[in-house]
């Protein structure tokens, strides 16, 4: 055995000097003293920067933190010379090989000791699979459940399982409380989960739309509303009813919590996009001179325009209204927008004439009204994806007359009406 504090400063300055070396002058060491058994434990704060920082307390050993005991035979005559000056002359140069075996042993039954099982890990990590081959077997959709049995006991919602069973995420697990009375073989219409891991509660809602299968969609959880990936199909898996998301669904592998974190950070980085491209589309404007603007208003007017050549009775309607348009898009200040009493956004220039756009579902721009007069009754021209219509009767305000998408750049049309409005509503 070795004799005493000489020893175990020589093995401790040998250990941290060789995990040194070997990961790099940039890597954080920590020497852990505890009874016979010495630790380096090294955190990659270059490799890893995501990683918790080594505890340095005294206290338990984080589960991410690993030991490094090198080799012995790496220690070589370099490395002896460089430590004799760091080490006291009369500490012993020799380490008893039983004492370092000893050692060793004892840091590989303390670190297993100290692992935590998939559990632990799991509830820390939550898009993690605690439970590998669980959900092997017969999987099959199901019409409905026995709800009232159910309430008030563990259900579980998981992503499809691969053919060993296998999930790719953390599941939602712990009691179900359906609102209202709970009737077996009557599928409720929302009920929540109280997530045995994490505490948080989930609350999902039956899916009306859907006619052939029962799917519910998680509307909440932990972190706020959810509008993103979280269909839940419910099924058997050997019987027992379940939740499923499949793997045609948008958030099947990420994690219903993850899916909509990243779908918030995307529209965020689009209306940041979009803020700036308006405040440069304001800028680029303010800064035209007179003249530079109207020439810009006659380029952009034209560029709507393909070769074909209009018809006589539609040329001066359109030529007008492409100028009204471009007119608006470059306007210093930017037109007034209001809404009339159809919901159709209207930009008004400061001499009457207008421009109305109509817009999809989902905020996008699908028609483009403009009207070359200051009457405010029908505009002139209506612009489409696929057709122009002109001519409208100021009284009825239908067109008499259309024309094909080929005699005109419907994406110009788009350009220079978000220009004005905007991306998205």
């Amino acid at each position: 055995m070795g004799s005493g504090s000489g020893d175990i400063s020589l093995r401790l300055q040998k250990l941290a000097q060789q995990t040194r070396d070997e990961l790099g002058d940039s890597a954080t060491v920590e020497v852990v003293k505890g009874d016979t058994t010495y630790r380096v434990w090294e955190e990659f704060k270059r490799q890893h920067p995501d990683l918790p920082v080594p505890s340095n307390d005294g206290g338990t050993i984080k589960s991410r933190e690993f030991s490094y005991l090198p080799d012995e035979q790496k220690i070589d005559a370099e490395f002896e010379a460089k430590l004799s000056a760091a080490v006291p002359a009369s500490a012993p140069e020799a380490v008893d090989e039983s004492e370092e075996a000893g050692a060793v042993e004892e840091a590989e039954n303390d670190e297993a000791a100290e692992a935590p099982d998939a559990e632990d890990e799991a509830a820390e990590n939550t898009e993690e699979n605690p439970a590998a081959g669980k959900y092997a077997g017969e999987n099959k959709p199901a019409s409905t459940a026995n709800w009232a049995d159910l309430n008030g006991k563990n259900f579980e919602v998981i992503d499809e399982p691969d053919e060993n069973g296998d999930i790719p995420t953390r599941p939602i697990h712990g009691e179900i409380k359906v609102e209202g009375e709970a009737k077996n073989g009557e599928n409720p219409a929302k009920f929540t989960i109280t997530d045995s891991d994490n505490g948080g509660v989930y609350t999902f809602e039956l899916d009306t739309s859907v006619k052939d299968k029962v799917v519910y969609r998680c509307v909440s959880g932990p972190e706020g509303p959810y509008s993103k990936g979280n269909d839940y199909e419910l099924r058997t898996i050997n019987g027992k009813p379940i939740l499923v998301q499949m793997k045609a669904s948008e958030g099947h592998g990420m994690g219903v919590a993850r899916v909509n974190a990243a779908a918030a950070a995307t529209e965020e980085e689009e209306e940041v996009e979009e803020a700036e491209e308006g405040e440069d589309n304001v800028e680029e404007t303010s800064q035209m001179t007179p003249e530079q603007r109207e020439a810009k208003i006659k380029e952009e007017s034209e560029a709507i325009l393909t070769d074909e050549a209009l018809p006589d009775d539609a040329k001066t309607l359109l030529l007008a209204a492409n100028m009204t348009l471009a007119a608006a898009a470059y306007s210093d200040p930017k037109p007034e927008i209001s809404e009339d009493e159809d919901g159709n956004e209207v930009a008004t220039l400061p001499d009457g004439r207008r421009i109305k756009i109509r817009r999809d579902e989902n905020g996008e721009i699908i028609q483009v009204a403009i009207d070359n007069d200051t009457d405010g009754k029908a505009c002139d021209v209506n612009y489409q994806k696929t057709q122009v219509s002109y001519e409208a009767n100021p009284e009825t305000r239908k067109y008499g007359k259309t024309l094909d998408v080929k005699y005109y750049n419907f994406d110009k049309i788009l350009e220079l009406a978000k220009r004005i409005f905007g991306e998205k509503k």
